[in-house]
């Protein structure tokens, strides 16, 4: 119970702190109806945030853990929004809480018997209250810690898949352009030889009349030709193809 009042003053001034110390006892619990309305909702976010760590074990697919990622972000968005809801009211809970135990100690009180203080009184009922609040704010810190993680996770899953395909479609890139370059150099081989047999028939054609005037053999001749026409051909068709390749570099 408050001290006896050895002053006439000091009645009012015990009177105004018991005032106000209910007042800050109402203020202080005006945050556990919201940490109470809050559970449900919290409880389902940590079962869905649950649901899809137990999932993405099963996951094979890029496009299914993008699937997960974007329920993690739903989840992640809805828990702040709870966060936002809660922060600010539990802050106020706490000061008042501070200055609630406060007024409490100036209050000076000394207990007659078997009887109660006032402190002990309002204590009981106020500081579970402010307990439940901190549980629940510590809850909510927990798990956006761990919505955190959960995306920092996926995120290098992700990142992960999309190395593997990269290096799939670098490889399929490479092999494609190996086989264009045997394909090439198979092309440029045919036409080395195709080039070369109607260049020795027009070559055929264009010496028959003087190889006949001065007596010389035509096969003879069509023979000596065919290498040196056949090694003009090459070198003529790799300095073009090198040209092509340069002019296409240059653009």
């Amino acid at each position: 119970m408050p001290p006896a009042s050895s002053r006439p003053c000091d009645a009012p001034i015990t009177l105004r702190r018991i005032l106000e110390i209910e007042t800050y006892r109402n203020m202080a619990l005006l945050a556990l109806p919201l940490a109470r309305r809050a559970g449900p909702d919290l409880r389902a976010v940590e079962m869905g945030l649950t649901d899809v760590m137990t999932d993405l074990s099963a996951v094979e697919t890029t496009d299914a853990v993008q699937e997960r990622l974007k329920s993690l972000h739903a989840l992640a968005v809805r828990s702040g929004q709870i966060s936002e809801q809660l922060n600010y009211r539990f802050a106020a809970a706490y000061a008042y809480g501070a200055i609630l135990r406060n007024r409490l100690e100036k209050l000076r009180e000394t207990t007659l018997g078997q009887g109660s203080s006032l402190s002990s009184f309002i204590g009981n009922r106020v500081e579970p209250a402010l307990a439940t609040c901190e549980a629940m704010d510590k809850r909510l810190a927990v798990l956006l810690e761990k919505l955190q993680r959960a995306v920092e996770l996926l995120n290098v899953r992700i990142s992960l898949d999309m190395q593997i395909q990269n290096k799939s479609v670098l490889e399929t890139i490479a092999e494609t352009a190996r086989s264009q370059f045997r394909l090439q150099h198979t092309v440029e081989g045919l036409s080395t030889i195709a080039i070369t047999y109607y260049l020795i028939g027009i070559l055929g054609y264009a010496l028959a009349g003087p190889l006949e005037a001065t007596g010389w053999s035509k096969t003879l001749a069509i023979s000596i030709l065919s290498p040196i026409a056949l090694v003009a051909v090459f070198f003529g068709l790799r300095a073009i193809r090198r040209g092509f390749d340069k002019g296409r570099k240059d653009h």
